[in-house]
């Protein structure tokens, strides 16, 4: 049988206030620029079909992942610090039976919201957007990083690890790590190329579309794209000054 995290009243109201929000949204661009869009063949199907879509996104996404597996209070306890530790969550929740984090994003306002309950001989998994009005749907790969990172910690400590120690080691070490990693390697350098020339060519056809159809979702790709852009070089500049800090 399924199970599904509970929201309560005011979580509830938000999270589908958030659908009608979205879809309202996309309504408005949807006709003002109706003129333009019935050009593009089936576009009131594609519109349809987009609707249909995130609102069964919206159930799917509150469902846990089921894992048949028995912890004791202090080993769920020692297990949900230690991926706090590891994945730099912010703690909302926390006992011998359930734990409530956030994933801190820059697409996410309120972040993705991570929960894992420890009942009746099961772990429950979950990860979604925090409900919210102004959330998005976009969770990308920390649904499947928060469930692999669980499953991980769960067999190490039952095979007598202290995952709360080597949390701490591993989160050290990644640190140093990451922060004396160079940014100039060959597949770095290959990345941002490939990654450069892909926001290029969206900005291209984005104005390319606006100046032909003036039609307003053009705005998505280059958010996405701008995104990419503006954490890389934050990371770049924060480690040349880093690197100046050290001579």
């Amino acid at each position: 049988m399924r199970k599904y995290i509970k929201l309560n009243t005011i979580e509830t109201l938000l999270f589908w206030g958030n659908y009608i929000i979205i879809m309202f949204m996309l309504s408005f661009i949807f006709l003002i620029d109706y003129d333009k869009l019935k050009e593009i063949p089936n576009s009131l199907i594609i519109y349809i079909v987009i609707g249909i879509l995130f609102f069964i996104h919206k159930i799917i996404v509150r469902r846990y992942t089921v894992i048949n597996q028995e912890l004791t209070d202090n080993q769920f306890k020692e297990v949900t610090k230690a991926h706090s530790l590891i994945s730099n969550q912010e703690i909302t929740k926390s006992n011998t039976n359930k734990y409530i984090a956030l994933n801190n994003t820059m697409w996410q306002w309120e972040g993705i919201k991570f929960t894992v309950e420890n009942i009746e001989n099961m772990i429950l998994i979950n990860t979604m957007p925090t409900p919210s009005i102004r959330s998005n749907p976009f969770i990308f790969i920390f649904s499947k990083k928060n469930k692999s990172l669980t499953l991980s910690l769960i067999k190490d400590i039952l095979d007598g690890k202290e995952v709360l120690k080597d949390a701490k080691n591993y989160v050290k070490k990644d640190e140093i790590k990451f922060w004396a990693k160079g940014e100039w390697t060959i597949l770095l350098i290959l990345k941002r190329i490939l990654m450069y020339f892909v926001f290029l060519i969206s900005l291209y056809f984005s104005f390319y579309i606006f100046e032909n159809t003036k039609a307003l979702i053009i705005l998505v790709p280059l958010i996405l794209s701008g995104h990419y852009i503006f954490w890389d070089i934050l990371i770049l500049l924060t480690k040349r000054d880093l690197k100046n800090n050290k001579k």
